[in-house]
């Protein structure tokens, strides 16, 4: 009964699959779907035609031996000509269409994909349960969508020819007919099962094999290749991948030979019974004294019947099996992954202050805070910075305030109203922000400065100015196709910058708009000290009219700021101006003198 129940689970699962790409499909291109459908029909019909026409070739080419007479065997060779031809022209013409429609399936679901990741809120992000998703989504389910569609077009074709066959064996004897359909059902079951056990292992092997992908990544991007050859690393890290192969090596071999065994045993079964199937053809043809033609007819007729009917239970463990995968594609795009609230305020770019109240945090899958209580005032219009040791929260305080994150406990108010209640979208546009971890664009010097403001991207005197805010066109103009110059070394023609250039595009994007607040976290930290200061004056003076908030490690840049937040441990433990905080004689006086003690040292 338990396994009754979970086959009609498992069929419905299968059938809700299968409805759900055909509407993937259907999406993709209505008519291409349409056209696609129509031609794979017709093909499969014309298939037993050629069966019959070859029937009256063989009866007609009899007579012609007793009577001399050829005409009609001449006209049946010809017609089976031209029929020949029409199918071959049909199955280019389903070839074309379903290369077309697998195009439009693959621009489709990648649509889908990237919109999903662009609406996923980052808290999501932090699970490792996301990027296993997003993997298996990238690298399995658009091919996977593309098999399916040619798998269904072929059963379709199948089906068409497996019909009209059907009607050809049904005048000979129905039992037999019925006989061919029965004795394909137990290789269609070990299939069934291999393709479940095949996913089974992909589902259990994916993080590994993620895994090894990484490895791979490291190994052959650029940036890495010059520490793996000093500390001769490389071969460790092959010799990892390779070992974690080999033990995916070894349990195929015996997953595989259990499967080959079985399979083997249903392929005995059919042989057999198709020679019964044609010993009882040949025996009835010979006492029923029928024509060669009839013969011929019938035996074809067995061979197609079977080529078809495996084909269909072939394509239908194929489509049982590539639904295993597209089921990551589906639950993926089901999956809850943003949190938005209906009827939001929209987001007032002349605000007059934004408040942190008791503000509690942590990331998900944490069980420790990195912020615990914290409340300050930012008031528009001036410049703030933050500091304090790595890990003391300032990063995160930045992330809460671009409602990358929202608080757990304590609340962050724009003008008294609460930012979860503000739309996230036009909060966000109306932000400049450059990380240390900025993002370098496989896209030329232009592109990438553009970035900073999409709409204005072909505006050449924008992405200038831009530039020259930040210092960049002293470089840029040195580069061979300037603006225009391919950015990374692994595209043809591109060239790899130096840190601090990268540096200096990625800043040159705040400029690309008039934002209200500007953020910077660190984008500078690979300047050397003289650069560093000259862009954050430069950037205080561009920023006057302007909210912006800076983290910084240098202390020449930190003390240009209105006020500056010390946070230690996650609690703001002083706030001031430069020589406020210096008199206070605290944390802030004592990282101040450190690092002043570096420099003079140096």
């Amino acid at each position: 009964m338990k396994r009754l129940k979970g086959l009609i689970k498992k069929s419905k699962e299968f059938f809700l699959i299968i409805s759900r790409v055909v509407r993937l499909l259907w999406n993709s291109s209505k008519s291409n779907f349409i056209k696609t459908m129509i031609v794979s029909i017709v093909s499969g019909i014309t298939i037993p035609f050629t069966l019959v026409i070859w029937k009256y070739l063989i009866d007609d080419m009899s007579r012609s031996i007793v009577s001399g007479n050829i005409a009609p065997v001449l006209f049946w060779l010809i017609f089976y000509f031209i029929f020949n031809y029409l199918q071959s022209v049909l199955m280019r013409i389903k070839d074309y269409q379903q290369n077309i429609l697998s195009s439009y399936l693959n621009r489709y679901t990648s649509d889908l994909i990237l919109k999903k990741v662009k609406d996923t809120d980052l808290k999501y992000f932090d699970s490792s349960m996301i990027y296993d998703k997003i993997r298996k989504v990238n690298e399995e389910s658009t091919g996977r969508s593309i098999s399916l569609l040619a798998t269904l077009t072929n059963f379709i074709q199948s089906f068409s020819s497996l019909i009209g066959t059907i009607t050809v064996l049904a005048s000979l004897n129905v039992g037999i007919m019925l006989l061919c359909i029965f004795i394909c059902i137990p290789t269609l079951i070990v299939s069934m099962k291999m393709a479940v056990t095949q996913y089974e292992i992909y589902t259990k092997r994916f993080e590994g094999l993620r895994f090894i992908a990484y490895l791979k990544d490291i190994v052959t991007d650029y940036e890495n290749i010059k520490e793996m050859k000093i500390y001769h690393v490389h071969d460790f890290f092959r010799g990892h991948i390779l070992k974690q192969y080999d033990g995916y090596i070894q349990e195929d071999k015996k997953i595989r030979r259990s499967f080959c065994k079985k399979l083997s045993l249903t392929d005995l079964v059919e042989e057999a019974a198709i020679l019964f199937f044609k010993i009882y053809i040949t025996l009835k043809v010979i006492l029923e004294k029928r024509t060669l033609g009839d013969f011929s007819l019938y035996i074809n007729s067995i061979d197609n019947f079977r080529g078809s009917a495996t084909t269909i239970l072939n394509t239908i463990v194929t489509i049982f099996e590539d639904g295993l995968y597209i089921q990551n594609l589906f639950e993926f795009l089901d999956m809850k992954t943003t949190e938005r609230i209906e009827n939001s305020l929209s987001f007032n770019k002349n605000f007059q202050k934004i408040e942190f109240k008791n503000v509690w945090f942590r990331y998900p899958e944490s069980e420790k805070y990195i912020l615990k209580g914290i409340s300050f005032t930012i008031d528009a219009k001036h410049c703030y910075s933050i500091v304090g040791l790595n890990g003391s929260g300032k990063t995160t305080i930045i992330k809460l305030l671009l409602k990358l994150y929202v608080p757990d406990k304590g609340e962050i108010l724009i003008d008294g109203a609460n930012i979860c209640d503000i739309d996230t979208e036009s909060y966000q546009t109306m932000i400049g922000a450059v990380f240390q971890d900025f993002v370098k664009y496989p896209l030329t010097v232009r592109e990438n400065i553009g970035c900073g403001n999409v709409e204005e991207m072909k505006n050449i005197d924008q992405i200038y100015c831009a530039a020259e805010k930040a210092g960049a066109t002293e470089f840029i103009s040195s580069l061979p196709e300037k603006y225009d110059t391919q950015l990374h070394r692994e595209w043809s023609g591109g060239i790899q910058l130096s840190l601090g250039q990268w540096q200096k595009i990625a800043i040159s994007r705040i400029f690309m708009k008039d934002f209200p607040l500007v953020v910077l976290d660190e984008p500078t930290a690979s300047l050397d000290p003289k650069a560093e200061y000259e862009i954050y004056k430069q950037f205080r003076g561009l920023m006057e009219g302007r909210t912006s908030i800076l983290i910084a490690h240098r202390f020449s840049t930190v003390k240009l700021a209105d006020e500056i937040l010390v946070l230690q441990d996650g609690k703001i433990i002083e706030k001031g101006n430069h020589r406020d905080l210096m008199k206070l004689d605290g944390e802030y006086a004592k990282l101040y003198s450190i690092q002043a003690e570096a420099y003079r040292e140096e």
